[in-house]
């Protein structure tokens, strides 16, 4: 299975009917059968996107962290919240063939996904660990998004020499209709309880079909 994680921390508008989004977010479509809302204060790592949350200045230079590509990885989109003390950044890609098939994710139990847990996130991990980020932990747990199975690996990892700032990244995957999906969030440890609604809110948004 393919995974991805950003080192940063690290479209469409959707025609479809959907609710109206929420006040300070625009909703788009980055792929197919996939929308949901981005707030107007994040900046994304693509210039139409950009355009469309207003063009958000980038007073800390993170887009040139956030956004460095890995090779090979199908990038639907990028963007993260440039604000101190809220920054997160966010990743979707999307791609037809199956990683898990639903009928596999099925069978998946709570028992199974730790047993499936050290041989996943050596794979996550992997492309983190080279300029020498320590990972503290890694766990594969079986829950929802979008109302839809998923799996969710939670990984927490300190940069090299720089244990204050530990981060998070959460990644949700899961097979429907159009494919392959994977949604990633990446946020500091230390500001979990103010980036964390924040994550929540989004993935409230998004609609999956």
């Amino acid at each position: 299975m393919k995974r991805l994680a950003i080192a940063a921390g690290a479209l469409l508008l959707t025609t479809g009917a959907h609710a109206e989004p929420a006040k300070g977010t625009v909703h788009i479509a980055p792929a197919p059968g996939v929308s949901f809302d981005v707030p107007t204060t994040w900046i994304s790592c693509d210039d139409a996107t950009n355009k469309l949350l207003g063009g958000n200045a980038d007073p800390h230079g993170l887009k040139s962290k956030v956004c460095v590509t890995v090779a090979d990885v199908p990038y639907k989109f990028r963007a993260f919240n440039p604000a101190l003390f809220k920054t997160l950044s966010m990743l979707v890609d999307q791609h037809e063939k199956l990683d898990i098939t639903p009928d596999e994710l099925a069978s998946i139990t709570p028992d199974m996904a730790k047993a499936i847990t050290p041989a996943t996130c050596a794979e996550i991990v992997k492309p983190m660990t080279g300029d020498g980020t320590t990972i503290a932990s890694c766990e594969v747990t079986v829950g929802t998004f979008a109302g839809m199975k998923a799996l969710h690996s939670i990984v927490v990892a300190t940069p090299p020499n720089n244990e204050i700032a530990k981060f998070q990244v959460d990644i949700y995957e899961m097979p429907y209709s159009h494919g392959y999906l994977q949604v990633q969030f990446n946020s500091p440890s230390a500001f979990r309880s103010v980036t964390g609604p924040q994550i929540d809110s989004v993935i409230a948004s998004f609609k999956v079909e």
